[in-house]
């Protein structure tokens, strides 16, 4: 994440699924001072996760993802493959 600038990742399953996301608070609250840098990411990661579908309006993805407290949601097709990430920042 620190070498793409990015403040979140999604893991990826074989068929492009997303198995779940690891954010910056994620690393902050769970991952700093509490597991081994060899943890596998599935152990911190947060799983389920919410999604938007690629047609979806974009204010109906922002009030979703206020009302889930969420500062980041990953962006589907109709396949449920993840093509994009949305961030309230």
């Amino acid at each position: 994440m620190a070498a793409g600038a990015a403040d979140c990742a999604l893991v990826i399953g074989s068929g492009r699924e997303i198995k779940g996301i690891v954010t910056e608070q994620d690393v902050v609250r769970r991952i700093a001072y509490r597991h081994p840098g060899e943890t596998p990411v599935t152990e911190v990661m947060t799983a389920p996760v919410h999604v938007v579908n690629d047609t979806d309006y974009l204010y109906h993805a922002i009030a979703r993802m206020r009302r889930a407290g969420l500062r980041h949601m990953p962006v589907v097709d109709a396949a449920q493959a993840a093509v994009g990430t949305l961030a309230l920042d």
